[in-house]
């Protein structure tokens, strides 16, 4: 298994397989994304670029770690917070899109 020294996590899909599935399935650009689990943003920031705006939330410490990725490529709004994804503090229908990788 690969591994990103700077995360010092595995390195997970280094063939951007996700990001691929994901243009696929749902037109990413111009998209208000809500990104479930988003860790320490390696998701974020593969395919955030061509979002509107993307809104990461974990519900670990983590995710303070993934304010490293500020700014997105293309000017791309990015907000990260520290919530659970079974208490979400959003208005309804605030997003066009719902990402979930490797946060069941």
């Amino acid at each position: 298994m690969q591994y990103d020294r700077a995360m010092k996590d595995p390195v997970r899909d280094p063939e951007e397989i996700e990001r691929r599935y994901l243009e696929k399935i749902h037109a990413l650009d111009g998209a208000h994304v809500l990104e479930i689990g988003c860790g320490n943003g390696r998701l974020t920031q593969r395919y955030g670029s061509r979002a509107i705006s993307v809104t990461g939330v974990d519900p670990e410490e983590t995710v303070v770690d993934a304010r490293q990725i500020r700014p997105l490529p293309g000017g791309t709004r990015l907000d990260l917070l520290r919530a659970s994804a079974t208490e979400l503090p959003f208005r309804r229908e605030s997003f066009t899109t719902a990402i979930l990788a490797w946060s069941l």
